[in-house]
């Protein structure tokens, strides 16, 4: 009977440090491609609000010239991705820059909506970048 009992009880602790073991890795997917998506969705937003440049009534060469003016952060953050993707802690530290650069830069601090629209997700991605566990995901299935 104790031997039974025993058997059991290993089969609740194994079971136990396996189901861990996928918690553990879900929850590293997750750290993992939550702050890529989000630079994804923020390019996205930075280049659907560069299109303004197209409602105004310009000659076809300043409204392409305008387009890539407001493109240029939208095109260092998309630099910082790639850079970020294969190195995310460099890549945060990138991220937390422009987000400092774009306080002063663009004057973020003075109005609250234009801070939690351009500066507060730069500093959330970066810190999801730099807070990034430097844990390899196959190294977690072998020790199971």
């Amino acid at each position: 009977m104790n031997f039974i009992l025993l058997s059991l009880f290993e089969l609740l602790i194994y079971d136990g440090r396996r189901i861990l073991l996928m918690i553990i890795c879900m929850l590293y997917k997750i750290l993992k491609w939550t702050p890529r998506v989000l630079v994804i969705i923020l390019i996205a937003f930075f280049l659907l609000m560069s299109f303004d440049v197209f409602t105004e009534d310009y000659k076809w060469y300043e409204m392409a010239l305008g387009f890539f003016m407001h493109n240029i952060p939208t095109l260092l953050i998309a630099a910082s991705l790639w850079v970020a993707w294969t190195k995310p802690r460099i890549g945060g530290y990138i991220y937390l820059i422009l987000c400092v650069t774009t306080v002063f830069f663009f004057n973020t601090a003075e109005h609250i909506e234009s801070f939690m629209a351009s500066s507060l997700p730069l500093f959330i991605i970066g810190m999801l970048f730099v807070l990034n566990p430097n844990i390899d995901s196959a190294k977690l299935k072998q020790s199971n």
